[in-house]
């Protein structure tokens, strides 16, 4: 690639976007003649190519266009604190960022964001959807290097707060990146209810807890909770908390199709505290909204399930709630496993296993040793200079107007 300061020359191309066409502007150095388009969303559109000249020729990379990065002032601060991490991190369990460029020439006219960074394979839930049927060794490698990630991420004090299966990527070699941290954040920032997809969303988030006010900093523990789901899925072929299918005829579909979120809330609680039991009456207390708690204290008392039982046979354990569940294709755990994720899918979010913990358990106990335990905690406690500098951010991006974010991502495009 040249250097950032000589002029960079780009070639436009006509990508089909969810509305209509865009343009997208690569520079010459890239294949742009052999652009695949991998995913097209609400906020972007991810190409993938290769680097074509220069040292790094040869090298796979994704190329995500960011869509109206300045429509509104959240969205900016998100995609500001995107690229402020990624370009901060530096482990194997994240993507490295190549590049960050805009084709525009000056901060006046800047309207266009792109993303490079190195391609890391298709996502978990792509591989699924292909058919591929996970055994427990990928499974247990794969749920490895998520607590490894975790681990890192959350020593500089960082939640991810959006992980879920197509946010983790794989390649041949079955080694993990975790990707879109546009919703990640310090932990002594505020926390917001709308983070984390749906089936993979903690108890006190979709109980609208103040995990700050009622637990102290336990915000990372959210991020152990959809981890947690995440293995569950990949042993069991299924969300842990399935929802059903549109054409599901049953009374728990029928709720799922109802456009109150408070609704659809309360049914995912309370298939959380039938499986991990119903917390006590000093936990409902701490819903924040009265409606919501009215509605959760209203729900039937659980206890516990028999995590053993579910995993060895799913199919029952589904039936309870869609009478048509069929599903052949699971993977039975070890008994470590499941002793794992029975301190992963716990209500309390004070008492629910820490990464680094997670770790030392007998589930990786072919695949790490004391020694680099004891490394990773140190780790931990180790310097979080990233962590603090991302809290200083967000209080200053607050402070700004949309054309005050603009003039402050091009300086960092520009760096």
């Amino acid at each position: 690639m040249p250097n950032k300061k000589s002029l960079k020359v780009y070639r436009e191309l006509r990508l089909n976007a969810r509305a209509a066409p865009v343009s997208f502007r690569v520079p010459v150095y890239y294949d742009y003649k052999n652009l695949k388009q991998i995913d097209t969303g609400r906020y972007g559109i991810v190409v993938q190519t290769v680097i074509k000249s220069g040292e790094k020729a040869g090298t796979k990379v994704v190329i995500k266009k960011i869509i109206s990065p300045f429509d509104n002032a959240v969205h900016s601060t998100l995609l500001v604190r995107e690229i402020q991490i990624l370009r901060s991190l530096k482990h194997e369990n994240f993507p490295k960022i190549v590049e960050v460029y805009t084709p525009d020439g000056g901060p006046e006219e800047f309207d266009n964001v792109y993303i490079v960074m190195e391609f890391a394979g298709e996502s978990l839930f792509h591989r699924r959807s292909r058919g591929h049927k996970f055994n427990e060794n990928e499974i247990i490698d794969i749920s490895f290097q998520l607590f490894k990630g975790l681990e890192y991420l959350h020593s500089k004090e960082i939640v991810h707060r959006d992980l879920k299966l197509e946010n983790i990527a794989i390649n041949e070699n079955n080694k993990i990146k975790i990707l879109d941290l546009g919703f990640a954040r310090h932990m002594a920032n505020e926390m917001t209810s709308y983070v984390i997809t749906h089936l993979y969303r903690p108890p006190e988030i979709l109980c609208l807890l103040n995990p700050e006010k009622h637990y102290g900093n336990y915000k990372s523990a959210a991020d152990i909770w959809s981890v947690g789901c995440i293995i569950a899925e990949l042993y069991l072929y299924h969300p842990l908390f399935y929802m059903g299918e549109e054409n599901d005829d049953t009374e728990f579909n029928e709720i799922r199709k109802i456009e109150n979120k408070i609704n659809r809330t309360i049914v995912h609680i309370e298939r959380i505290f039938h499986l991990c039991s119903t917390p006590n009456d000093s936990y409902l207390q701490k819903v924040s909204y009265p409606s919501l708690q009215q509605k959760v204290s209203r729900l039937p008392k659980f206890s516990r399930q028999d995590f053993t039982s579910i995993f060895q046979d799913p199919g029952k354990y589904f039936r309870q709630f869609f009478k048509s569940y069929i599903n052949t294709v699971y993977v039975t755990p070890s008994l470590d496993t499941i002793l794992l994720l029975d301190k992963i899918l716990v209500i309390e979010p004070d008492q629910r296993i820490s990464a680094v913990d997670a770790l030392a358990s007998n589930m990786f106990l072919n695949m790490t040793s004391n020694s680099s335990h004891s490394q990773m905690i140190s780790q931990r406690t180790a310097s979080n200079r990233l962590g603090i500098e991302l809290q200083q951010q967000e209080q200053a991006l607050k402070k700004l107007s949309i054309k005050g974010i603009k003039e402050f991502l091009w300086n960092v495009i520009k760096k």
